[in-house]
């Protein structure tokens, strides 16, 4: 996957264990950045593999490190994020925090920082997907965020606060999306309240 390098400083506003997920993933030479994992973790939640699995850190540590084992801080660190990631996507629609950059001056990065994301899901998902089907509109969600990967990161001059508009609105699509696919696969996680508003929101994607 094609990386980008993220400091701790650009990120501050991310909550633990953000900070020491980074140093923790520099330290093993991770095929993976930190926006590339979190999605990745986040499609693995999609596709069934939550807290209550063993195979998602299977799935990790080979893509993290190949045959090398994970250091114990790092498999700490990965579980703490895997559940608070489930957590949140059982909780109330947006509640997810996507490691995405969203500030930087450096437009390509912000772009390259979502480009990332979309890649790590989908990775994910595709590992816990399985047989199971998918419904027409989390499959037009899937395709969404498959094109979203595929984006351009070279950009033209474009208006600041136009660009940060569209960063914002595409991110909230994402959610949306990776939201309404988590409870198309995963409905004994969620009350009723929040099926029927992902329900809602899924109406509105197209």
């Amino acid at each position: 996957m094609t990386g980008i390098s993220m400091s701790i400083t650009e990120n501050e506003s991310y909550p633990q264990p953000y900070k020491q997920l980074v140093q923790q993933l520099n330290s093993v030479n991770s095929a993976l950045n930190v926006t590339e994992l979190q999605g990745c973790l986040v499609g693995l939640c999609c596709g069934g593999l939550t807290q209550k699995s063993s195979e998602w850190l299977g799935h990790l540590s080979q893509l993290i490190a190949e045959e090398k084992a994970l250091p114990e801080e790092l498999v700490a660190t990965l579980r703490q994020l895997q559940q608070s990631i489930c957590e949140q996507l059982k909780g109330d629609l947006f509640n997810l925090k996507l490691f995405i950059q969203e500030e930087l001056a450096d437009k390509s990065k912000q772009l390259l920082s979502l480009k990332n994301w979309c890649e790590g899901w989908l990775l994910g998902f595709g590992l816990s997907l399985g047989d199971k089907k998918l419904s027409t509109e989390a499959r037009e969600g899937l395709a969404d965020i498959r094109d979203i990967s595929q984006v351009e990161t070279t950009i033209e001059e474009v208006d600041d606060d136009e660009f940060e508009r569209e960063i914002f609105a595409v991110i909230s699509h994402i959610k949306v999306i990776v939201e309404m696919i988590f409870l198309e696969l995963n409905q004994s996680s969620a009350s009723p309240a929040i099926l029927n508003a992902a329900a809602q929101y899924s109406n509105n994607i197209h």
